[in-house]
């Protein structure tokens, strides 16, 4: 269910990157902001995929779904600074503990793993080299979290990035600096978005992703 969960989330972004490039163009910084979603979610359905044994694939599923839980109590707890919010939130919390939280306890249990181990974060950069289809490409991993770090730096409006991702225009000095017109960059935006479709599971149905592949294609 996580992994259709994930790549609902990847196939709805790149939809939303298709229409933005058709009907509004590829300006600066959007379509970046739209291909780290793709990017992560994608890598996520392919990490639970990716190992050959039953017990794994449950076990990072599960890892996965605890996150979820855990990251939902993190919004519910941002509320308790609200007094009349408080005895409710934390209602919510016990519920949650005696439900979700030990029904993922006794699942790791059955799995013979550590429930401290089961809600430890997955981290991307340190997951990557270890997927089948990164290992054993000589430096392919690097290529993939040096897009993963650009598309995230993208999202976070980071200087760098903006300059490594555009092509620079006439500039202008201004006091304390200068002003310059930036165009997003082709090629980088291109090669970005072709290691993005790495991360695709290769388990799983493939036909949707091969369609969004032509379609993106048809869009450069």
């Amino acid at each position: 269910m996580g992994v259709q969960r994930y790549l609902g989330v990847a196939r709805d972004n790149h939809e939303a990157l298709l229409a933005l490039l058709e009907h509004h163009g590829a300006t600066l910084s959007a379509p970046w902001s739209l291909l780290r979603p793709v990017f992560e979610a994608s890598f996520f359905a392919s990490w639970i995929l990716d190992p050959g044994t039953v017990r794994d694939r449950r076990l990072r599923g599960l890892r996965c779904e605890v996150l979820d839980c855990y990251q939902q109590r993190a919004h519910r707890a941002a509320f308790k600074k609200l007094p009349e919010a408080r005895r409710l939130i934390e209602d919510a919390e016990r519920q949650q503990e005696q439900e979700s939280l030990a029904m993922y306890r006794a699942e790791a249990a059955a799995l013979a793993e550590p429930f401290d181990r089961v809600h430890q974060k997955s981290k991307i950069v340190a997951e990557l080299p270890k997927l089948s289809f990164a290992r054993g490409r000589g430096h392919f991993a690097a290529f993939l979290e040096r897009t993963w770090r650009l598309l995230s730096g993208f999202e976070h409006g980071l200087g760098w990035a903006l300059l490594r991702g555009a092509d620079r225009g006439e500039g202008t000095e201004i006091p304390g600096g200068m002003g310059m017109v930036l165009s997003i960059k082709d090629e980088e935006f291109v090669l970005a978005a072709r290691r993005r479709t790495h991360c695709w599971p290769t388990h799983a149905d493939c036909s949707r992703p091969a369609i969004w592949s032509r379609r993106l294609s048809s869009c450069q």
